[in-house]
Formats: C-alpha cells, sequence, structure tokens
C-alpha cells in the first residue's frame, strides 16, 4: 500500500514561489513527485495542507461542479472529502 500526500517547499529567496510536489511512499521508500505548479507562502495552508483559495475561485469552483454535477455543494470541504 502506498501513501501520498501533497507537501508545499517554501523558496530559499523570499519573493519567489514555493513549489508543490506529491511526496509518494510505498514500502518505506520515498519519493518526491514534483508536477510544476508554484505558489506563495501565503496561498499555502501548512496545518491542513491544501492551497487557499480566494472566494471568488471557490465560488467559481462551486458553479462550475453544480453545473457538472448537478449538486449545490462541492464534496470536498476542509481537504478532505465530506461524508
Amino acid at each position: 500500500m502506498a501513501t501520498v500526500k501533497i507537501k508545499f517547499r517554501v523558496s530559499s529567496i523570499e519573493t519567489k514561489a514555493g513549489t508543490l510536489y506529491y511526496q509518494v511512499i510505498h514500502n518505506r521508500l520515498v519519493k518526491q513527485v514534483h508536477f510544476g505548479y508554484k505558489l506563495y507562502p501565503s496561498e499555502w495552508d501548512a496545518d491542513c495542507s491544501r492551497v487557499i483559495l480566494s472566494s471568488g475561485i471557490e465560488k467559481g469552483i462551486s458553479a462550475l461542479y453544480e453545473d457538472r454535477f448537478g449538486e449545490r455543494s462541492f464534496p470536498f470541504q476542509g481537504g478532505h472529502r465530506a461524508a
């Protein structure tokens, strides 16, 4: 069984964006898989390990989800799937 986590590495240069990557652990072997997405520390919630979206983006995502699936609420809240 493998464990996959999304991680954020802060840039060593304060004015530059940091890097998001996947941490994959399988048979006690840890690998990093970079997918080329960069963001600033203010856009990352370290406590929940998730990207902080502005309210305008959240509304847009909810509207897209409703159009696609016909449901009003986005099923993922707080970084975890809602029950």
